[in-house]
């Protein structure tokens, strides 16, 4: 039997993505800042190799739009704008457009099924 011994530096990392997130929740969960990380970020106690990413509080750059995209309101529809705004050559560009609209599809489909139900 092989042993695989691992440091824990290179042990997964779980990334919890959501929108927003209020004080109180980060608080519960035991949320704080680590200033060599970018806003937004909430790392959890050491133990459970977790972060919370609220992607309403992510700085505006073009390294966070990924992350943008899936936001919600203002935030999102901000990201979808820098996006369309890059060359149109940009493969980035149209695999993730058509990827947005083959969401939005399957979103209003899901939608207009619930609604029959």
């Amino acid at each position: 039997m092989t042993r695989f011994i691992f440091r824990r530096s290179q042990l997964p990392r779980l990334w919890i993505l959501t929108p927003t997130a209020s004080t109180a929740l980060l608080s519960n969960f035991g949320g704080t800042i680590d200033r060599s990380w970018m806003a937004g970020v909430y790392f959890l106690v050491a133990g459970l190799r977790s972060a919370i990413v609220v992607i309403h509080q992510l700085p505006v750059i073009p390294e966070t739009m990924w992350l943008r995209i899936l936001g919600k309101g203002r935030v999102q529809r901000q990201a979808i704008d820098e996006l369309e705004a890059l060359p149109e050559d940009n493969p980035n560009r149209s695999a993730t457009l058509k990827l947005l609209f083959n969401l939005r599809e399957h979103l209003e489909a899901r939608q207009e099924l619930d609604n029959a139900l």
